[in-house]
């Protein structure tokens, strides 16, 4: 109530005076009903030093007051300027994805238009458009996936089980760009607690971006370990592809950030999330030419 009226003031001071005052007759009128000779002997203490003490007391309080609504305020704006900002990020990176690959969709489709009886050609510029829209649904869906919360059911999951079933899965790809695929798995179960849906996509995205990396790679090779350490689960994921330097190590889990030339960086700023959400943690070491290596701990339910 004072803050109100004090902040509408414009003579805060005199304000502040005239409250402390009023504080301080209350309290001297209320001691001297019940202890006149008490405050009779000490009369300079209750008319002098109170009075300047609760002056400064309410100056204080006051301060202390605005400077707690002021820095709410601009932590308030902060955060709605970071939501605009965030944004404009999103609206101007994912227009400059979708960009390119509907240009290029658009000059086959002129290309068909100017030669249509050459079919050998039509045939090849509507594979390659094809190409273009599917690769235009993956960067929508990416910017979908990063964009939802992420969901509230958490059960027990076997990593070991869901790791030989994330292999089957991710084999035929491993074996189109050449590269092997190994598995050295914790023979006991090892639980965690997480949402298996999310969790899969996690392995996915890692797995998949390390096979990328040994695409150019002739001896390629990403291994998958599962180990326990401390009561933490320690997965592996291990590659000898083209590996970072500290610059780009630094950056990864950052949106928009990625070491590929058509990548848009949500894949692992998805995956940091979902294992950051569940407890987790992720450390990275690499070298250019030489390869990387992740490790995720993640909080072991012991049986």
């Amino acid at each position: 109530l004072i803050y109100k009226h004090y902040k509408a003031s414009y003579r805060k001071t005199l304000y502040l005076f005239m409250t402390s005052a009023i504080f301080s007759s209350v309290a001297l009128g209320i001691t001297y009903y019940f202890f006149p000779t008490y405050v009779s002997q000490n009369l300079v203490y209750y008319t002098v030093l109170i009075p300047i003490q609760n002056f400064f007391g309410l100056w204080l309080l006051m301060s202390l007051f605005s400077k707690c609504v002021s820095d709410k305020e601009l932590f308030i704006r902060h955060a709605q300027n970071e939501k605009i900002q965030t944004m404009s990020h999103v609206a101007a990176s994912l227009a400059h994805e979708v960009r390119n690959p509907l240009t290029a969709v658009k000059g086959f489709l002129k290309l068909i238009q100017e030669s249509p009886e050459n079919l050998v050609k039509v045939d090849q510029y509507i594979r390659i458009s094809l190409d273009e829209i599917q690769r235009t649904e993956a960067i929508l869906t990416e910017y979908l996936a990063i964009s939802k919360p992420l969901k509230e059911r958490h059960e027990l999951i076997n990593v070991c089980e869901l790791l030989h079933a994330i292999r089957e899965v991710m084999l035929p790809f491993a074996n189109m760009y050449n590269v092997e695929l190994e598995l050295q798995a914790f023979e006991k179960p090892v639980k965690i607690k997480a949402n298996p849906d999310e969790f899969k996509q996690v392995l996915v995205n890692f797995i998949k971006n390390a096979i990328e990396a040994c695409s150019d790679i002739s001896d390629g090779k990403v291994t998958l370990g599962l180990l326990i350490e401390r009561n933490k689960a320690l997965l592996v994921i291990k590659d000898n592809g083209v590996g970072m330097d500290a610059g780009q190590i630094s950056r990864l889990g950052t949106i928009y950030f990625s070491t590929k030339s058509s990548g848009t960086g949500l894949g692992l700023t998805y995956s940091y999330h979902v294992i950051h959400a569940i407890g987790g943690s992720v450390n990275v070491s690499s070298k250019p030419r030489v390869g990387t290596k992740f490790t995720i701990m993640l909080p072991y339910k012991a049986q």
